[in-house]
């Protein structure tokens, strides 16, 4: 139920609970599936006794079987593999059939957010991450009041690079050759998002209003609290491969009950969401850089600071007291 028609996958575990070692077992093979697939994925796993369930799946009550179930193209499929515990071929098949799902296009999870494969080349993300000095004094960020560990990047004509890199002295000459990323690639798919989501205005331009490039590595930053942004609409390209790290942007989109989506799954892809959708960053190991993007009709919105879920709770009970 909470997955059908909306992309995501439910796997269930079957074993006899009655029977303790049959839990141990079951619990251990599934371990390293449910660590890939489960943390940061589409697939949400639960268990269930077979002894209960056997009729229901036509199972015999002392049989294990995993059944994968939901996804948004066939709701109602469920793939059903048999005795996991005791074939280790079956395993094998689970994990494929997991590989695959995972693979699936993350824009059907949710109507509040689009995912971009493969927006940019391995050679401009290497450009956009050397926008970042190794050393330098960074800015406060006002969402938790931490270094920001980010640099600007102005994505302008190459004509104007000398009067750039003036401003930003981090910014290297190739940093101001993007331009063609932004118009042919970004700003068509913004346009697109804002129609798709009610945002269009009359007689006025969605504008590329914040542009930087932000690192979560070792000793520095490694989480951002869950808050929501002022653009429209956010853009965050990722820089460098997802196997780098674990954990990454989290969403929790409107109509999904509060459940995360965690839309990383290949380098150099890019997801756009409304900036009034609740995220934030969580690394439980590695590193990773991304190139962010604000877009709004007015850019002095976008700089008000973004309102996170503390400060909106504070700012509850401050309205109460009054």
């Amino acid at each position: 139920k909470q997955f059908q028609g909306k992309g995501g996958y439910v796997a269930i575990l079957l074993f006899d609970h009655s029977r303790p070692e049959r839990r141990k077992a079951a619990l251990t093979a599934a371990a390293p599936l449910l660590f890939e697939y489960g943390i940061g994925r589409n697939v949400r796993f639960v268990t269930h006794d077979s002894v209960k369930y056997a009729r229901r799946f036509d199972l015999r009550s002392d049989q294990e079987a995993v059944i994968i179930a939901g996804g948004s193209s066939q709701p109602k499929r469920e793939d059903i593999f048999l005795d996991f515990l005791s074939d280790p071929l079956s395993i094998q098949r689970i994990r494929a059939r997991l590989e695959a799902l995972v693979k699936i296009g993350v824009d059907t999870l949710s109507s509040d957010l689009v995912v971009l494969p493969e927006i940019i080349t391995d050679a401009e993300a290497a450009v956009i991450r050397s926008a970042i000095p190794d050393v330098a004094e960074f800015e406060i960020d006002n969402v938790d009041g931490k270094p920001t560990f980010d640099a600007d990047l102005p994505v302008l004509a190459v004509e104007n690079c000398s009067e750039v890199r003036a401003s930003f002295k981090f910014v290297s000459e190739e940093a101001c050759k993007l331009e063609g990323v932004l118009t042919t690639r970004m700003k068509p798919a913004v346009l697109r998002a804002a129609r798709d989501w009610g945002l269009e205005r009359e007689d006025e331009e969605l504008e590329l209003c914040g542009s930087f490039v932000r690192r979560y590595i070792k000793r520095e930053r490694r989480r951002i609290m869950t808050h929501r942004d002022r653009s429209l609409i956010t853009i965050i390209v990722l820089l460098n491969d997802p196997a780098d790290f674990q954990g990454g942007l989290m969403l929790f989109p409107s109509d999904l009950d509060g459940q995360p989506v965690y839309p990383e799954r290949t380098a150099r892809s890019a997801t756009m969401y409304r900036g009034e959708i609740m995220h934030g960053i969580e690394l439980r190991r590695g590193f990773r850089y991304s190139w962010i993007q604000f877009w709004h009709y007015d850019c002095a919105m976008t700089a008000v600071p973004p309102r996170s879920v503390e400060r909106e709770a504070e700012a509850a009970e401050d309205e109460e007291e009054e």
